[in-house]
């Protein structure tokens, strides 16, 4: 196995300092798989994962090529590395041993245009790392660990105009957002909306393009057809839009803002029920609980600051949102199709 000679020790005290630390067990990389899930009723159930993870468990792949040699491509991988007040930064690993940066050859170079996004646990951005195709992997590599990141902080990597396997996050990854795909793939269309926080038992993965609205009671009103509202039907299990009448408990909602999974849950005051994506079944929206959390009942809110209303993003899979149908009265999910059928508007119930 590589050493590292004291030379190189010394060339690289930055990372280095506190290797003592850490590397009194070495830590392997696992390689992630789909997270468990069991389908009830139609929808998608989350099955609590009892094994214990680690931050350290996960690391972020980047597609590396030698030479620009597109027949000699390979992952260079970047594990998150504690130091001694608490912070981690991304160090360059190989078979769970973290490298000096300078042990990276020089020939190995970055596949893709890639921009690493580091945010505030509020989601504010304090740092921006941009990589042309080409970079060596040592810069990268020397960018990233004098970044230094704290628990509750995230980072998003970007790929850009890529249709490769340029960027994998492995490892365990506590996440809502299961239309995607951790393990092989993060392409341009899903690292634009997908950013990874940092806590102690692992990653978890999160939308970032969102609005918070405060917990409470609303109505939700199509811009659409401003004289409808969404409501639970009773008999059945669909969710329809109906005259408005702001008296009908069918058509009052509780919103509830889950910090851990950064998501809404929307809750029907006359039924209990939760406003669910029938994802199994087609599009259809519906009125669904049986007292277990379902991905499927997660959604992000988008506001649109030309109507004043909102778009309902759902977690199960962030390319489909809140649609009314064609016929006014059908409430599904469609893709983004930035018409105000997909635009709602939440009015506080006192």
């Amino acid at each position: 196995m590589k050493k590292m000679s004291i030379k190189r020790i010394i060339s690289s005290m930055l990372c280095f300092s506190i290797i003592s630390v850490s590397m009194v067990s070495s830590v392997s990389a696992i390689e992630l798989g789909n997270l468990n899930t069991n389908p009830i009723g139609g929808i998608e159930k989350s099955v609590n994962n009892t094994t214990r993870h680690s931050l350290l468990d996960n690391t972020i792949r980047l597609n590396t090529t030698r030479n620009l040699n597109l027949f000699n491509q390979f992952w260079t991988d970047f594990g998150f590395y504690r130091r001694q007040d608490g912070r981690y930064f991304l160090c360059n690993m190989a078979n769970g041993i973290y490298y000096d940066y300078a042990d990276i050859g020089k020939s190995d170079l970055l596949h893709a245009k890639t921009t690493f996004v580091f945010r505030y646990s509020d989601n504010r951005v304090y740092k921006k790392l941009k990589f042309e195709v080409g970079t060596r992997m040592r810069d990268v590599a020397f960018e990233l660990f004098q970044i230094s990141i704290r628990i509750g902080e995230s980072v998003q990597v970007i790929i850009n105009n890529s249709a490769t396997r340029d960027l994998s996050v492995n490892g365990f990854i506590n996440n809502n957002l299961t239309g995607a795909d951790y393990s092989y793939n993060i392409g341009s269309n899903y690292s634009n909306n997908i950013a990874f926080r940092l806590e102690e038992e692992g990653l978890y993965a999160q939308y970032v393009d969102q609005n918070i609205l405060p917990d409470g009671n609303y109505s939700i009103q199509s811009y659409k057809n401003q004289a409808k509202s969404l409501s639970v039907i009773k008999g059945d299990m669909s969710v329809k839009a109906i005259n408005t009448n702001v008296y009908d408990t069918q058509q009052q909602f509780n919103i509830t803002y889950d910090n851990v999974k950064k998501a809404y849950r929307i809750k029907n005051l006359n039924t209990n029920d939760y406003l669910s994506w029938n994802s199994s079944k087609g599009d259809d929206v519906i009125h669904f609980d049986d007292g277990v959390e379902y991905n499927d009942q997660l959604w992000y809110l988008k506001f649109n600051p030309s109507t004043g209303g909102y778009s309902l993003v759902n977690a199960y899979n962030f390319d489909k949102f809140l649609n009314l149908d064609s016929n006014n009265t059908n409430i599904s999910v469609a893709y983004k199709r930035g018409n105000t059928s997909q635009q709602f508007i939440f009015n506080k119930i006192d």
